[in-house]
């Protein structure tokens, strides 16, 4: 049997079998509950698509990989950035290991992967290669983004300035809010807060930026990026970046995990937030099943 066959295959059965969680799509728009095959008809050509996630979680890593077997039952063909792929530079080890060329130990070691576990978007790196689309490595540099978080965008030398991507702005306002929030408010000291904060603006720059290059280069009908639900959520972040680069339309997708809220603040993950509007255009709460 066709080795292509047999991926699509697995992962029908992986998708069937491996979905512990109860999980419920909603469309931010009406606040109404949808599937994901209204959510793929509704994308258009030229579109990129946020898909957030919990890292860790594995049914968020689930409901990307349904979304994108649905891409391939319509017939949409699309491309994947991944954020966790450091760093852009590295894209030759993923073309390698894509074309078959390298191991997959071999590629995980070249991009000197680490943290959360592969498997979790092994499925997610290759589904575009069903569909005649490519993955890209799309993040910055970690040795710049750490840099910039301990001690500032103006320490960076020459080398590293190279590696900034161009015409690099700030985060806006919104953003820096949200962040500040995150991080523990008044408990970070202002200067390492600006220094964290623009280490989290270059990675959104450069994924808006990357994006956009091979964005530019594909045939595909979509770009996916599978990303961290805070780059996504209440369109501050990347979304904000993408469409100030030139992004034509940047439709999002948050994930949350809704175990431990009540009914109420379900309800009001739906409504706009008096400050920052709506989370984003679909909405995916997933519960683990009471014991």
């Amino acid at each position: 049997m066709n080795i292509k066959v047999l991926f699509v295959a697995y992962i029908l059965i992986h998708l069937m079998h491996q979905s512990p969680a109860l999980a419920q799509l909603y469309k931010s728009e009406t606040r109404s509950s949808s599937t994901v095959e209204e959510l793929v008809e509704s994308l258009r050509p030229g579109d990129i698509l946020l898909l957030g996630e919990l890292h860790t979680n594995a049914q968020h890593h689930l409901n990307q990989e349904a979304i994108l077997n649905e891409m391939h039952a319509q017939g949409v063909t699309f491309d994947v950035g991944m954020e966790f792929f450091y760093d852009w530079r590295k894209q030759i080890n993923v073309d390698s290991y894509l074309n078959g060329d390298s191991s997959k130990e071999e590629f995980l070691t070249a991009i000197n992967w680490g943290g959360d576990s592969y498997d979790f978007y092994k499925h997610l790196v290759l589904w575009p290669l069903e569909v005649g689309g490519w993955t890209f490595a799309i993040n910055a540099p970690r040795e710049l983004t750490q840099t910039i978080a301990r001690s500032g965008f103006k320490s960076l030398p020459p080398k590293m300035q190279a590696l900034m991507p161009p015409n690099f702005e700030l985060g806006n306002d919104q953003y820096f809010e949200r962040f500040k929030l995150a991080m523990g408010g008044d408990h970070v000291p202002p200067d390492q807060l600006i220094n964290y904060f623009t280490a989290q603006s270059v990675w959104d720059e450069t994924m808006a930026w990357q994006t956009l290059t091979h964005q530019s280069r594909s045939s595909s009908d979509i770009f996916v990026i599978i990303v961290g639900d805070f780059h996504v959520a209440y369109g501050g972040g990347l979304p904000d970046r993408l469409l100030a680069r030139g992004a034509r339309r940047v439709v999002t997708l948050s994930q949350v995990d809704a175990s431990d809220l009540s009914k109420k603040k379900k309800s009001m993950l739906l409504q706009p937030h008096p400050k920052w509007g709506l989370r984003a255009d679909w909405i995916w709460m997933t519960e683990e099943p009471r014991k």
